[in-house]
């Protein structure tokens, strides 16, 4: 399909430019240099894939998920989702379930592991899981907006002491590859 692959090479190098504006303005906030994050990101891991929910029935059992609860391993998601609706967000403290209803012409922003590790938690990383009971199916596409694979994520360089620092220093891809292998640990089990 010629003009899905079009549309869809213009839309990862432009949620790709959106990914970069976003990081000045969360350096910005954390009182660093804008430019901080942009170093970190000359080769990026930036993975965009659109996603298929099928319906899920109302009667379904409790752990049935179209996606389980999980936080995103990297810096920042950017998720274009249809009007379906289905994505939910852990309250911190109440720790209730919360809709992120759809937005026309918006984007969906999760702060990932790594963010958190680096800002030392300042920004914190989002627990989501997908639930579609809508008795349609559901489409998104979800970009993960990472840094390069040996880019260091330190605390330290956002000025955290080593005293105060919850997170030791770790190399981006490793981490995202640990976290991947993790999640895949069952079949591991099975090979064996």
């Amino acid at each position: 399909m010629p003009e899905f692959q079009q549309a869809m090479d213009r839309y990862f190098v432009e949620v790709g430019r959106c990914g970069a504006d976003l990081l000045r303005a969360i350096a910005v906030s954390l009182g660093i240099d804008p430019e901080f994050f942009a170093a970190k990101y000359t080769k990026p891991l930036q993975r965009t894939q659109a996603v298929y929910y099928p319906v899920q029935a109302d009667d379904r059992p409790a752990d049935q998920f179209g996606v389980a609860p999980h936080t995103d391993y990297g810096c920042v998601t950017l998720l274009y989702q249809d009007a379906v609706g289905g994505l939910q967000v852990r309250e911190l403290g109440s720790e209730r379930w919360v809709d992120a209803p759809f937005i026309e012409g918006s984007l969906v922003v999760n702060v990932g592991d790594l963010l958190a590790r680096w800002s030392n938690d300042r920004f914190r990383s989002t627990l989501h899981r997908v639930i579609n009971t809508s008795g349609r199916e559901r489409y998104s596409i979800a970009t993960f907006y990472d840094p390069d694979y040996t880019a260091r994520v330190d605390p330290a360089d956002l000025g955290v002491s080593a005293a105060e620092a919850q997170y030791p220093p770790v190399a981006a891809g490793d981490y995202i590859l640990g976290r991947i292998d993790a999640s895949m640990s069952y079949r591991k089990a099975a090979a064996s």
